[in-house]
């Protein structure tokens, strides 16, 4: 009797500890993005890693990881996670937008404009890509380009300070 005891507490520990620890790739993703949602970009990192941990091919969590980086401002530990998240899938449009972005936050002007192109074959409608696709024209001399950039940020957004900025 005490040993079938002893046997079912035994088992019922290991049923409740792997409930515990039972993430799997898609929940730590969750977590991820919550933690990111909620400013704790660090904390949405390791998750991010976590998920990539239990599934080399998660698209999203390299997406999210990347997103999380620039927003920790190590934009060049960015741009390598977005450009692994685009080998899986070149259409990641958080991705996209990420390796635009830490491409814009390097000073790669050149590459960060096509970047940007890049991203709106995909999504048209984000206004702040369009305001910094329209800095980096100007940082490149471009005017005329970076007018219509800026134009198409107003358009999506009109209180977008960034395009205001601009004198026409």
């Amino acid at each position: 009797m005490r040993k079938k005891l002893v046997i079912s507490v035994l088992l019922f520990s290991m049923l409740l500890i792997t409930a515990v620890h039972g993430e799997d790739a898609q929940e730590w993703y969750i977590k991820g993005q919550s933690a990111a949602g909620a400013g704790n970009f660090a904390e949405a990192v390791s998750d991010f890693n976590n998920a990539i941990a239990l599934d080399k091919n998660y698209v999203d969590a390299f997406s999210g990881k990347a997103a999380a980086l620039n927003s920790l401002g190590e934009y060049s530990d960015a741009l390598t996670v977005a450009q692994q998240a685009l080998s899986l899938r070149g259409s990641d449009a958080t991705a996209l937008n990420a390796q635009a972005y830490a491409l814009y936050s390097l000073g790669r002007w050149e590459e960060a404009v096509a970047a940007y192109d890049k991203l709106f074959q995909y999504q048209t409608n984000n206004a702040d890509a369009y305001c910094s696709q329209g800095t980096a024209y100007l940082n490149l001399d471009r005017s005329a380009d970076a007018a219509v950039a800026y134009q198409h940020c107003t358009t999506i957004d009109t209180n977008n300070f960034w395009a205001w900025r601009f004198p026409s």
